[in-house]
């Protein structure tokens, strides 16, 4: 070891590979040839090489921030792996989601990498670099030992996984609250509010307070004109699920708030849940799937629990928002970063739109809440409050009022409901059917009578093949003698008209070779799927090798 009491990188070398120099007391000793000698010391554990040098002081005389104090950079690592997520030191607020490195605050988890890292340590602490002569010289802290960190957390002793932030008051699995601000072990959620909310629910709330709290949940959306008591019931439970995330896991369907006309109030609504559980509202959907991926990554960072997409235009078709709605975990690459990110998608994803239209599998992943005014220029109308004022002044009150809803439904024994379904959003309807149906709100929750039963495309599909087996009968057919039906009058053919429109557009009358392929592959990507009644199924090959089809119908119940 050097003359300098404090080991340097040499010695740390010469200490992990066990050749320091120890004295021979051999000849002293009657043992074993081979054996060690019996006062040679153990390889020293990370941490104890850290303690040889480097030091972690609170309140260190002449600084105001705690000081980390080393002499090379070997103990400076090793000293930071017990002191980064530690919750009793100054890094306590830095976690870990999966192999990434993040930063909690009160937006939400920032991933962290070595300069974004390096920069926090500064905020938080001073460090300190001894020289060789063992004077003290205040450095900014090394980059090369923040990367290091920064790509291996969860070699980090004290560093908590995190699962994500709320910016409201959660129930766990068994119907207890999440309440107090900070790390929930059993959520691995940290719960940051917003300051002045105050969350009031009794463990058992007596019938009273459950009449009260009803009457508050109805109260700023009474006047709203919804078509049925099942959209009314849809917002609440848009309203609800931010707080049930652990009682009923995500992912959700996608809450369509819908109108027939401008003016009606949708925004309105959307902006009421946003600003209830301090969510973002996007003024349009992003029509590019690379720019939803960014959107996405970005929001599932921050602590909202409702992301609104307000005034969507014409069809939601998008296949990354379709794969999101049925997906618990979301992956993505980190923006201008070379390194990725999973994240739990347990958010209340909402849009909002005039007559929009719901295409391919986004049908059976859509919870619909229409509005209707029932008259001209409803944007005239007038009203003696603004709703969205009211729950930005009432937002405690209203959420105290959601969580004693949930506290009833838990006391009585979270008995579900019966909503009709057994697909990846059965456990979430049937909660929300249950917690509505035992405080007395009827009308149920995402009825199946409520439900979009086909996309736009597929009702088409299922029109189109309703005339083709009227004109071909159950008969087995090539796909070149249904083409020469299309166009033909009377009953014995197909109405142009009937065709869908992406098929449409490639009719050509005088050209049907190319038309004949289009459609042909259309229907193998659509055999054996039932539209409505009707479905087209493979029927075997002819004796040249060219596919038969056939059109089943199945008589309604």
């Amino acid at each position: 070891m050097s003359n300098n009491s404090t080991p340097n990188d040499q010695d740390f070398g010469k200490m992990i590979l066990g050749e320091l120099d120890v004295p021979d007391n051999s000849d002293s000793i009657e043992s074993d040839p081979d054996a060690p000698p019996a006062n040679l010391p153990p390889i020293p554990t990370p941490s104890e090489m850290a303690g040889a040098g480097a030091e972690y002081t609170e309140g260190d005389a002449g600084f105001t921030l705690p000081v980390i104090t080393y002499h090379n950079r070997a103990e400076l690592y090793h000293l930071m792996t017990s002191l980064v997520g530690d919750e009793e030191r100054a890094l306590s607020h830095l976690y870990r989601q999966g192999r990434t490195m993040v930063r909690v605050d009160g937006e939400g988890a920032a991933p962290l990498v070595a300069d974004s890292l390096a920069a926090e340590i500064e905020k938080c602490m001073t460090t300190v670099k001894r020289s060789t002569k063992g004077e003290p010289i205040v450095d900014l802290f090394p980059l090369p030992v923040a990367k290091l960190l920064a790509s291996g957390p969860h070699l980090c002793e004290h560093i908590r996984e995190l699962a994500g932030v709320s910016g409201v008051p959660m129930f766990r699995q068994d119907g207890t609250m999440v309440t107090e601000d900070g790390y929930d072990e059993a959520t691995r959620y940290v719960l940051a509010t917003d300051a002045g909310l105050d969350f009031d629910v009794a463990p058992e709330p007596t019938e009273l307070e459950v009449h009260r709290a009803v009457q508050l949940v109805l109260e700023p959306i009474q006047k709203f004109p919804f078509v049925s008591d099942a959209d009314r019931n849809a917002w609440i439970g848009m309203a609800l699920t931010p707080m049930l995330r652990f009682i009923a896991p995500g992912p959700y369907k996608l809450g369509l708030i819908e109108a027939h006309q401008a003016g009606s109030g949708k925004s309105f609504l959307a902006s009421m849940l946003a600003e209830l559980h301090g969510g973002q509202v996007h003024a349009e959907m992003p029509s590019e799937d690379a720019e939803m991926r960014k959107t996405v990554t970005s929001v599932l960072q921050e602590k909202g629990g409702v992301i609104v997409f307000d005034n969507v235009d014409g069809k939601v078709s998008s296949p990354v928002l379709a794969g999101l709605l049925t997906s618990a975990r979301w992956s993505a690459r980190l923006l201008g970063k070379n390194s990725s990110v999973t994240l739990t998608n347990d958010r209340m994803w909402v849009a909002t739109g005039n007559n929009i239209v719901i295409d391919g599998d986004m049908a059976r992943r859509v919870l619909r809440c229409v509005i209707d005014p029932g008259m001209p220029n409803p944007e005239l109308r007038e009203f003696d409050f603004n709703p969205v004022d009211w729950i930005v002044a009432n937002r405690s009150a209203y959420l105290s009022a959601l969580g004693v809803l949930i506290r009833a439904w838990v006391v009585k024994g979270k008995v579900l409901g019966s909503s009709p379904g057994s697909d990846s959003y059965a456990t979430w309807r049937k909660t929300l059917d249950g917690i509505l149906e035992c405080v007395g709100i009827s009308g149920g929750f995402d009825p199946q009578e409520n439900r979009i039963q086909l996309g736009a495309s597929d009702a088409e599909w299922g029109t189109f093949l309703e005339a083709a087996r009227r004109a071909l009968g159950d008969t087995t057919w090539k796909m070149s003698e249904l083409v020469e039906v299309i166009g033909k009058e009377g009953d014995g053919g197909v109405d142009l008209e009937l065709l869908p429109g992406q098929l449409a557009a490639k009719y050509d009358p005088w050209k049907t070779g190319g038309f004949t392929k289009s459609l042909g592959r259309w229907a193998m990507h659509r055999d054996g799927k039932w539209v409505g009644n009707v479905k087209l199924e493979g029927a075997g090959m002819d004796r040249t090798g060219r596919k038969r089809w056939t059109i089943v119908k199945r008589e309604a119940a």
